[in-house]
């Protein structure tokens, strides 16, 4: 038994609004990656570096794979890492 009519518009809309979510997502990480990077060429690096941001967008978005990655750039970064950004 194939989809109804329904269940097709119904699938649409959600990838429709998984593909706004992820895009408005990305939007924001980049964001707060420039806020944080302003942040860390004024002040420092310093323990739990962009735990309060990456808690932020787990709030608004969930889980989803930018926040995800977000979250281990944050972690990862280090002063030597500040120095090569533009």
């Amino acid at each position: 038994m194939g989809e109804t009519s329904a269940q097709r518009y119904n699938r649409r809309m959600n990838e429709i609004f998984d593909s706004a979510l992820h895009l408005k997502g990305n939007r924001d990480v980049a964001s707060e990656k420039k806020k944080l990077i302003r942040e860390a060429k004024k002040k420092g690096i310093y323990e739990n570096f962009g735990q309060t941001e990456v808690r932020k967008l787990r709030d608004k978005y969930g889980s989803i794979k930018e926040v995800e990655e977000f979250d281990n750039w944050a972690m990862n970064f280090a002063q030597r890492k500040l120095n090569k950004v533009v």
